[in-house]
């Protein structure tokens, strides 16, 4: 089973404030709230969604690969998918 994270950075830094805005086991529930957040936040912060799957290890190193290739296109293209 996959799941969404999204968490919001404020300014879109890491090192600056961050926190979780939802788990989301659908792609479109997880868009939706990083959209409305950001419009909320007023563009102070800028939302990632992260995909993972439910009950593997972070050992898997296959799946620890498919993770780091979503890390890598982070926010590339959720934005532009039409709700």
């Amino acid at each position: 089973m996959k799941v969404y994270t999204v968490t919001a950075h404020r300014w879109g830094e890491y090192e600056s404030h961050s926190y979780l805005l939802g788990v989301f086991d659908d792609l479109r529930k997880a868009i939706s709230a990083a959209k409305t957040e950001e419009g909320f936040r007023g563009g102070k912060y800028e939302c990632e969604i992260l995909e993972f799957r439910m009950n593997k290890w972070k050992c898997d190193f296959d799946i620890m690969k498919e993770s780091f290739e979503v890390i890598k296109k982070r926010n590339q293209d959720w934005r532009e998918i039409e709700l």
